[in-house]
């Protein structure tokens, strides 16, 4: 299945990047900052197999949602055509309700 990622996305999870890659000392940090990426991969993996398998979020309409293994990281997606969109990285306990519910809209 055909995977897109939104440049606003990929923007928020080089900001989750770089928050972690800042964790002194900086061996940790480096070592973090791999493991969100690997954790990205990962979600990306399970939402192109079977994009339609993870929950709608509740209060965003055609947004589907998948949680980063071992972070407070949420990849947010939609489907549209058969494709797959990624279209924000979002801390799990910020207030992100509005900005992704106009990056869903503005993907279709």
């Amino acid at each position: 299945m055909a995977t897109r990622i939104l440049p606003e996305a990929r923007d928020d999870l080089r900001g989750a990047i770089r928050y972690y890659r800042n964790v002194k000392p900086p061996v940790l940090g480096k070592e973090l900052a791999t493991r969100v990426m690997a954790a990205f991969k990962e979600a990306i993996s399970l939402i192109a197999a079977m994009p339609l398998s993870r929950p709608e979020h509740p209060d965003i309409p055609a947004a589907r949602y998948v949680m980063f293994q071992g972070f407070p990281y949420m990849l947010f997606y939609t489907v549209i055509d058969g494709g797959v969109v990624v279209v924000a990285v979002e801390y799990a306990t910020r207030d992100y309700v509005d900005r992704i519910a106009g990056r869903t809209r503005g993907a279709r």
